[in-house]
C-alpha cells in the first residue's frame, strides 16, 4: 500500500530519508577545527561563572532564539527538501524552537536550586 507525503511517495510504515539539498553550505575542516579549539580553550569560562550570571546568559537566549526561529525552520526545510506551508513545516516548528525554549525555562530554576543547595553544604 502506498501513500503520498508532502515531498514523496513511500511504502506505508517504511522509513523514508530525504536527500540533503545540494545548496547547503558545508563548513571546512579547518573552520570546524577552529570552532572546536575555541570551545576547548574557553570551556572553563562557564564553570567559573556564578549562578546569577549563568541565569542572565540563559535568559538572553530566549529572545535571540525567537528572533532566529524562522531562519532555523527555513534551513531545516531546505535541508530536508520540505515545502513551506505543509504539515511537515509545522513539525519542524514543533520540534525546534519550543523544545529549546522549554529546556531553557526548566534549566534556569535548576541552576539556582543547585547552587543554593551546594553553597549551604560548604
Amino acid at each position: 500500500m502506498t501513500s503520498t507525503t508532502d515531498t514523496q511517495s513511500h511504502i506505508q510504515g517504511s522509513p523514508s530519508f530525504p536527500q540533503l539539498a545540494a545548496s547547503l553550505h558545508q563548513s571546512s575542516k579547518q573552520a570546524i577545527d577552529r570552532a572546536l579549539a575555541d570551545l576547548q580553550a574557553n570551556k572553563g569560562s562557564w564553570v567559573s561563572l556564578g549562578p546569577a550570571h549563568r541565569i542572565e546568559i540563559l535568559d538572553e537566549i530566549l529572545p535571540r532564539l525567537e528572533a532566529l526561529g524562522g531562519r532555523w525552520v527555513a534551513s531545516s526545510l531546505e535541508a530536508k527538501s520540505v515545502r513551506p506551508g505543509t504539515f511537515a513545516e509545522g513539525e519542524e516548528w514543533a520540534a525546534s524552537v519550543p523544545i529549546v525554549q522549554c529546556g531553557n525555562k526548566a534549566l534556569c530554576p535548576l541552576v539556582s536550586t543547585f547552587f543554593s543547595q551546594t553553597s549551604r553544604k560548604s
